[in-house]
Protein backbone atom coordinates (compact mmCIF):
# COMPACT_ATOMS: atom_id res chain seq x y z
CA UNK A 1 0.00 0.00 0.00
CA UNK A 2 1.77 3.46 -1.02
CA UNK A 3 0.31 6.29 -0.31
CA UNK A 4 1.75 9.84 0.69
CA UNK A 5 0.88 12.27 3.49
CA UNK A 6 3.09 14.73 5.31
CA UNK A 7 4.25 13.91 8.61
CA UNK A 8 4.91 15.79 11.65
CA UNK A 9 8.22 14.84 12.45
CA UNK A 10 10.83 12.34 9.74
CA UNK A 11 12.44 9.52 12.06
CA UNK A 12 15.34 6.91 11.69
CA UNK A 13 13.69 4.22 11.30
CA UNK A 14 12.95 1.20 8.50
CA UNK A 15 11.00 1.63 5.84
CA UNK A 16 7.16 0.51 6.52
CA UNK A 17 6.75 0.81 2.81
CA UNK A 18 2.92 1.91 3.72
CA UNK A 19 1.76 5.01 4.27
CA UNK A 20 -1.55 7.33 4.01
CA UNK A 21 -3.15 10.34 2.06
CA UNK A 22 -4.21 13.02 4.82
CA UNK A 23 -4.30 16.01 1.79
CA UNK A 24 -3.80 19.26 4.10
CA UNK A 25 -5.13 17.01 7.72
CA UNK A 26 -2.10 15.69 9.86
CA UNK A 27 -2.80 12.36 9.99
CA UNK A 28 -1.74 10.60 13.36
CA UNK A 29 -2.05 7.06 14.72
CA UNK A 30 -3.76 6.09 17.91
CA UNK A 31 -1.36 7.58 20.19
CA UNK A 32 -1.27 10.74 18.47
CA UNK A 33 1.95 9.95 16.68
CA UNK A 34 2.42 11.44 13.29
CA UNK A 35 5.91 9.63 11.83
CA UNK A 36 7.52 8.47 8.74
CA UNK A 37 10.27 6.83 7.56
CA UNK A 38 13.42 9.36 5.50
CA UNK A 39 12.90 5.81 2.89
CA UNK A 40 9.20 6.04 2.98
CA UNK A 41 9.24 9.89 2.52
CA UNK A 42 11.51 9.34 -0.48
CA UNK A 43 9.09 6.73 -2.15
CA UNK A 44 6.47 9.20 -1.50
CA UNK A 45 8.05 11.85 -3.47
CA UNK A 46 9.22 9.49 -6.20
CA UNK A 47 5.48 8.07 -6.55
CA UNK A 48 4.53 11.69 -6.70
CA UNK A 49 6.92 12.46 -9.64
CA UNK A 50 5.80 9.87 -11.28
CA UNK A 51 2.36 9.65 -10.71
CA UNK A 52 0.97 13.64 -10.06
CA UNK A 53 -1.48 13.53 -7.51
CA UNK A 54 -1.57 16.46 -5.76
CA UNK A 55 -1.56 19.89 -8.00
CA UNK A 56 -2.45 23.63 -7.29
Amino acid sequence: MRRSSAALSMVRMSSLVRFRLGGDVLLTDENGVSDISGADFAQAFVDEIETPTHTG
